[in-house]
C-alpha cells in the first residue's frame, strides 16, 4: 500500500479562474456574433428597402445574462413596427427573412468565435 498527498489548492484558484474567464470570453463572443449577424443582416437582405428606415431598424441587442448561470443571451432585432411582416411574411406578401438568413450565413463563423473565445478562457485560466 502506498499513501500520497496532493495539494490541490492552485488548481481549484485556476478552476475558479477558468470560470470568470469563460463567462468573460463567452459574453464578448456572443457580442460579437450578434454585430456579425446585423451586419450581415443589413448587407445581404432580399427585400427591397424604399425608405432606407428597416436596414437601419436593425440593430444588435445587449448582450444578457452569464453562461455560468446558464442563461447568456445575445439577440438582433429590427425596431421598425413592420420588421416581423417582413421576416415572417404575412397572407398578402411573402416573407423576407432578412434575420433568420443572416443568421444561416454566419453560424459557421459564429461557432469558430465560441470556440477561439473558449480556447483564450482556458488560456487566461493558466490551466496549459
Amino acid at each position: 500500500m502506498i499513501s500520497f498527498e496532493l495539494d490541490l489548492k492552485p488548481l481549484r484558484a485556476s478552476l475558479r479562474s477558468l470560470g470568470r474567464a469563460v463567462d468573460d470570453e463567452l459574453e464578448r463572443a456572443v457580442r460579437a456574433v450578434s454585430r456579425d449577424i446585423r451586419d450581415e443582416a443589413k448587407r445581404s437582405h432580399a427585400y427591397t428597402d424604399r425608405t432606407g428606415r428597416l436596414t437601419r431598424s436593425i440593430a444588435a441587442a445587449p448582450t444578457s445574462g452569464r453562461f455560468s448561470d446558464g442563461d447568456l443571451d445575445g439577440a438582433v432585432v429590427a425596431t421598425m413596427p413592420y420588421a416581423s411582416f417582413v421576416e415572417e411574411g404575412t397572407t398578402r406578401a411573402r416573407a423576407y427573412q432578412f434575420l433568420g438568413t443572416a443568421w444561416v450565413l454566419t453560424r459557421d463563423a459564429a461557432e469558430q468565435r465560441v470556440q477561439d473565445a473558449l480556447e483564450r478562457a482556458v488560456d487566461r485560466s493558466s490551466l496549459r
